[in-house]
């Protein structure tokens, strides 16, 4: 019996024949039969648990929620075949949900740098407000600007380097360095929050061996310019925030 709470093991036997032994392509692949399975029970869990119907429920064309859900299958250490899950970022409140895999950084304790940071920088734009319906000296307003501006770029810049990310050969390396590598400078944001980096960092902590990977959008869908983004439908991990991550755990391009 597997020990890990955050492993499931697959049932249908007639489905594990003839399986790779390291991670199929993650962009530009359909979806293995494995991968639908895993989708379909995680699937079955986000409709079953209220609180979820609740926060992913289409309340005004306002406010629309969705989030990108990711399924991982891998080989455990035990050499039992099962499968990973993830979401991108916080829903219903929290990072972090029974049976999907923890976040990279975990950002949502009330004593932690980014609770405390964000708490200062939502005080500098209350006072920014204030001064602004004020008659004061310009110099003064532009002043507060400067200092909010300079405390939220080294508060991102912490928050980068918080995120550490293991790669297939247990090497680490935080988001900065990881993009650094890639010739580019500052990460996009919510780097490192995606479904595809939990999954992978998860794996490479615990000794699992990668097998196929998908993900599929959850919630309202979202169609703009930009994006087509249809509940229910799979995709392939984003291009700016997580091409880059998966190829220095993966060792190769992708």
């Amino acid at each position: 019996m597997h020990s890990d709470p955050h492993f499931i093991p697959f049932e249908e036997k007639e489905l594990i024949d003839d399986l790779p032994s390291t991670l199929h392509e993650a962009f530009d692949s359909p979806p293995h039969p494995l991968c639908i399975k895993a989708a379909e029970q995680v699937q079955d869990i986000l409709r079953a648990n209220e609180s979820y119907r609740a926060f992913f429920k289409r309340r005004s064309e306002i406010e629309e929620r969705g989030k990108m859900f990711g399924v991982l299958v891998v080989r455990s250490s035990q050499g039992t075949l099962g499968y990973l899950a993830a979401g991108s970022g916080k829903w219903d409140g929290s990072s972090s949900h029974p049976g999907f895999v923890p976040p990279i950084f975990d950002g949502d304790h009330e004593d932690g740098f980014l609770t405390k940071g964000m708490n200062h920088l939502k005080v500098l734009s209350e006072r920014i407000t204030e001064l602004q319906s004020l008659d004061v000296a310009h110099s003064e307003l532009e002043s507060l600007k400067v200092q909010r501006a300079r405390y939220s770029k080294d508060l991102q810049h912490q928050l980068f380097s918080s995120y550490s990310l293991m790669d297939r050969n247990g090497k680490e390396k935080n988001l900065l360095e990881i993009f650094e590598l890639k010739g580019l400078n500052t990460p996009p944001a919510a780097a490192g929050e995606c479904a595809a980096p939990k999954l992978l960092d998860y794996a490479f902590r615990h000794g699992m061996s990668p097998l196929f990977l998908s993900e599929f959008w959850w919630g309202a869908s979202r169609v703009t310019d930009t994006e087509h983004l249809i509940h229910g439908n799979f995709y392939p991990p984003c291009e700016d925030r997580c091409r880059p991550i998966l190829e220095f755990m993966l060792g190769r391009a992708i």
